[in-house]
């Protein structure tokens, strides 16, 4: 692979021979006009039945980027000011809003990671789950009941006969997500975006949606973009990593490599961070600072105020995300870090 222009990021994703179901290609999105852009070339491929895992901290770009390509950011403030988005060989960014509106909920779907603020608390969830059915398929109102009740089996819903006259108030967290996934999935969409769907569920309920979704998507094929903070979740469900941080980004590729050969000092200090039950050498490390807001972009490398690695050269100039291994990106200047930094700094990178 070839580096590319700056800002420009590889495709993490399927192999070049299979033909993904979306394709974003240099994403450039900002609020308002003054500004860096918050989203600062993106670009992402997912393969059919894959699960590419986006990751980062709260104010990476992740969900603007999910909502970028659902279509939901109001405009204004927001504006997509470059790239693409080819989905079934159309450029979702070129489409109307109504062809959006006929796409979401048929051939894409999105799990919200708050399902009580995306739930209508007014509306059964029969009523809301079959409202999705009537408006993507010619559908008899008694047909798209039975439609629900059936998804909710699917999702394994306790009771659905019951619950598909209950209102969201009436269910747990758990099983509001799993109306959330089931109002995803019931027109078997061909790309699933999940935004850090088990954020606000507990630890075994989380193992459970997950492990749902995970069959769900098998069953149809489905390919999914998850959005995420935690990496347990990612080394569980992905097979490609893309990490982002302050709207790009700066690591990519299959997951293996990811965990095993972090390349980006960002990488290595998510890693460090992440907390194990077997034996630990040491405590947890910790990323210093914060992830820079829209309107105030360091020059260059936009990790560099936080990276225990800058140089001069990293203030001065973003470094393009190239290839530093077979299918393994990093956009940082001394990558692969192996070869360029010497052996005792990455050593304490990983500690």
């Amino acid at each position: 692979m070839t580096m590319l222009a700056n800002h420009e990021t590889a495709d993490p994703g399927p192999s070049a021979t299979a033909e993904p179901v979306l394709r974003l290609r240099d994403l450039r999105l900002r609020f308002g006009h003054g500004g860096a852009d918050l989203v600062a070339g993106v670009s992402l491929t997912v393969g059919r039945g894959e699960t590419l895992c986006v990751v980062g901290e709260s104010g990476c770009g992740k969900s603007v980027t999910a909502l970028a390509l659902m279509g939901l950011l109001p405009t204004p403030p927001a504006r997509i000011t470059g790239g693409e988005a080819i989905f079934e060989g159309r450029d979702l960014f070129q489409l109307t809003e109504r062809e959006r509106a006929d796409l979401r909920g048929s051939a894409m779907g999105m799990i919200f990671q708050e399902p009580m603020t995306s739930l209508n608390p007014a509306f059964t969830v029969g009523q809301q789950i079959a409202e999705g059915v009537m408006r993507h398929r010619q559908v008899s109102k008694a047909q798209a009941r039975a439609i629900a009740l059936d998804i909710l089996k699917r999702v394994r819903i306790p009771a659905p006969e019951k619950r598909l006259d209950s209102y969201p108030h009436q269910l747990s967290g758990g099983m509001r997500q799993r109306v959330m996934i089931a109002m995803a999935l019931v027109n078997q969409p061909r790309l699933l975006i999940a935004d850090e769907p088990t954020t606000a569920l507990d630890v075994t309920i989380q193992a459970q949606v997950l492990a749902l979704i995970a069959q769900l998507q098998r069953e149809t094929g489905t390919a999914m973009i998850l959005i995420t903070h935690d990496l347990g979740v990612v080394a569980e469900v992905a097979t490609h990593v893309a990490v982002m941080y302050a709207g790009r980004v700066v690591e990519a590729g299959p997951v293996e490599a990811i965990f095993t050969d972090p390349q980006h000092p960002y990488t290595i200090g998510l890693m460090g961070a992440m907390p194990s039950l077997g034996a630990r050498q040491g405590s947890l490390s910790t990323i210093p600072g914060t992830v820079p807001p829209a309107d105030d972009m360091p020059d260059g490398c936009r990790f560099a105020p936080r990276c225990p690695f800058a140089q001069d050269n990293c203030r001065a100039e973003d470094p393009p995300l190239r290839e530093v291994a077979a299918h393994h990106s990093a956009a940082c200047w001394y990558a692969p870090l192996e070869e360029k930094l010497p052996a005792s700094d990455t050593r304490r990178a990983a500690a």
